[in-house]
């Protein structure tokens, strides 16, 4: 969906809050509304924005489930990213056009530069997640972690967090935080996110894994 955070505005949120099963008295609605907004909006990136949206997307949700039970097909979100499946095409133009009605009688806005169809014979990406017979990352994904880490165990620890300092800007964090962390948080994210995609068991996520903690202990000793 397109501006997702920023349709959720104040009024949205107030009003949202009044109803069930939360209730809150319209003073006190209003005092958390304010708390979880930033010029009257959603700020992405807020750690409240992701709750928030799911208990506004609450009749969204409903009515995009019901859209998925009509046409025999599955459906997620996870925040602003929808995504229905299914083991045939079903995704035709009334199809679409239903789905552009509820999207839109819900004060959201369809995103038509990200809305795509993925068929069985190309890669089915979902959140950056390749589903198509088992979950895993893109390639780029796995020789970013590699890179970070060969750089870490060829050139030492100083040199591979200056490298890295500035390259980070072109990552989307930093487009989101304007911050730049220490490499080792960085790698170390990366590698449970690996982890929690292919499994703890995984041959890779094993031996990225055992190479940062080498890594790690060494710089500690040091």
């Amino acid at each position: 969906m397109k501006d997702f955070f920023p349709s959720v505005h104040f009024g949205r949120i107030r009003a949202v809050l009044q109803l069930y099963p939360f209730r809150l008295k319209p003073e006190y609605a209003h005092v958390v509304a304010n708390f979880c907004c930033f010029e009257s909006k959603l700020p992405q990136g807020a750690p409240t924005s992701p709750i928030i949206t799911n208990i506004v997307c609450q009749k969204l949700d409903y009515k995009l489930v019901q859209l998925a039970k009509e046409h025999h097909c599955y459906f997620t979100r996870y925040a602003d990213d929808i995504t229905f499946s299914c083991d045939k095409a079903r995704f035709d133009d009334e199809f679409l056009k239903k789905l552009d009605e509820i999207v839109k009688a819900e004060g959201f806005v369809i995103n038509e530069k990200k809305t795509r169809i993925q068929k069985r014979a190309f890669r089915q990406e979902v959140t950056g997640v390749t589903v198509n017979e088992k979950l895993n990352l893109q390639p780029d994904y796995i020789r970013n972690v590699r890179a970070m880490l060969h750089n870490w165990e060829k050139y030492g620890y100083e040199i591979a967090n200056a490298k890295f300092a500035k390259f980070y800007p072109k990552e989307k964090g930093f487009l989101r935080n304007k911050i730049i962390p220490p490499l080792e948080s960085v790698v170390s994210g990366k590698i449970m996110f690996l982890g929690m995609v292919r499994g703890k068991e995984d041959a890779l996520y094993l031996r990225y894994s055992n190479q940062l903690k080498t890594l790690t202990d060494l710089k500690n000793t040091k």
